[in-house]
């Protein structure tokens, strides 16, 4: 279960990165 935790914990993190990244790119589309 530990395992599993670890990699759940990992999976959101890196998702929270992407969504970041991805504000920044869709943020500046909107402006076109």
């Amino acid at each position: 279960t530990t395992d599993m935790g670890l990699r759940i914990r990992e999976m959101m993190y890196h998702k929270v990165k992407l969504n970041k990244i991805f504000s920044r790119v869709t943020g500046k589309s909107e402006s076109q």
